[in-house]
C-alpha cells in the first residue's frame, strides 16, 4: 500500500533530521543562537527570546515522551518495543545533564541527570523484562 511506504519514507527521514539536529542543539548552541538571532535582526525582528524556544522544545520533548508512554500503555501487547525509546531519551538526557554538570553546570543539570536515570532504568528493565517473557 502506498500510503505505508510514504508514512515510512517520512519517518525514516523525520528520524535522519531530528537526530542530526539533536546533536547540532547538543553541539553547537552557541551557532544554533547566532543563526536565530541574524535571522530576526534580517527580519527585524526583536532578539530577546532564546529562553522561549529552549522552553518550546523542552514542552515538545515533554509532550513526546508523554504521549509515547500512553500509547504504550494503551496496547502494551503491541508497543512495547517502544519502552526502548523511553529508555533512548531518558539516558539521553541524564547523560547529556550529567555532562554539562561535570563541566560545571549548576544544580539543574544534576537533578536532571538523577531524575531520568532511574526512569531510564526502569523503561530498559521493563523492556528487557517483556521481551525476555513474550509467547
Amino acid at each position: 500500500m502506498i500510503e505505508f511506504r510514504v508514512a515510512k519514507a517520512v519517518c525514516w527521514l523525520s528520524f535522519v533530521i531530528f537526530f542530526l539536529a539533536g546533536f547540532y542543539f547538543l553541539l553547537f548552541p552557541e551557532n544554533l543562537g547566532n543563526i536565530i538571532s541574524e535571522t530576526g535582526k534580517m527580519l527585524r525582528i526583536e532578539s530577546g527570546e532564546e529562553l522561549n524556544f529552549w522552553k518550546s522544545l523542552t514542552f515538545a520533548y515533554m509532550m513526546t515522551i508523554a504521549f509515547l508512554a500512553a500509547l504504550i500503555a494503551t496496547n502494551i501487547t503491541i508497543y512495547w518495543r517502544f519502552l526502548f525509546v523511553l529508555f533512548v531519551a531518558k539516558i539521553s538526557s541524564s547523560a547529556t545533564a550529567l555532562m554539562f554538570f561535570l563541566s560545571g553546570g549548576g544544580f539543574y543539570s544534576l537533578v536532571i541527570a538523577f531524575t531520568d536515570l532511574p526512569l531510564a532504568l526502569i523503561f530498559i528493565g521493563l523492556y528487557i523484562w517483556v521481551r525476555k517473557n513474550r509467547a
